[in-house]
C-alpha cells in the first residue's frame, strides 16, 4: 500500500502497520484520514516506536491509478496545506473523535498483524 510504502520510506525499516477510513472520492482523487506505527515485538509485548495520523490525498491518472500521495506539512504550513489539498467537506471529518477512532484501529491492526506471530 502506497501509506506504508511512504511511512516505511519516512521513519525507516521494520515491521509498521497503516490503517486509513476513506473521506472523500472523486475521479481525480482519493481523500483518507490515515494511522500508522512502527511496530517491535519484544517479550510477547508490542511497542510502538514511531507513528502519526495524518490526512492525504492520493491524486489519481484517468485510469484510477496513483499519481501522486501528497499530505500537509508540519508546523505552521500545516493549516495552510490543509486547505489546499482538501475540500471542506474532508476537513470537517478530521476530528478528534475520528482521530481516536484510527488510533483504535491501528491499536488493533497491530495486535493482530504478523509481527506478533511467531517467526
Amino acid at each position: 500500500m502506497a501509506l506504508e510504502h511512504q511511512f516505511r520510506a519516512r521513519f525507516g525499516g521494520g515491521d509498521s502497520v497503516c490503517v486509513h477510513q476513506v473521506l472523500e472520492r472523486t475521479p481525480a482523487a482519493v481523500s483518507v484520514y490515515a494511522a500508522c506505527a512502527k511496530i517491535q515485538v519484544r517479550g510477547g509485548g508490542l511497542t510502538f516506536q514511531a507513528g502519526e495520523v495524518v490526512p492525504y490525498r492520493l491524486e489519481l491518472n484517468a485510469s484510477g491509478q496513483l499519481l501522486r500521495l501528497r499530505a500537509p506539512r508540519d508546523g505552521s504550513l500545516y493549516s495552510g496545506d490543509l486547505q489546499r489539498l482538501f475540500s471542506p467537506k474532508v476537513r470537517a471529518q478530521l476530528t478528534p473523535a475520528r482521530r481516536q477512532s484510527l488510533l483504535q484501529a491501528l491499536n488493533d491492526a497491530a495486535q493482530a498483524s504478523g509481527a506478533l506471530r511467531p517467526r
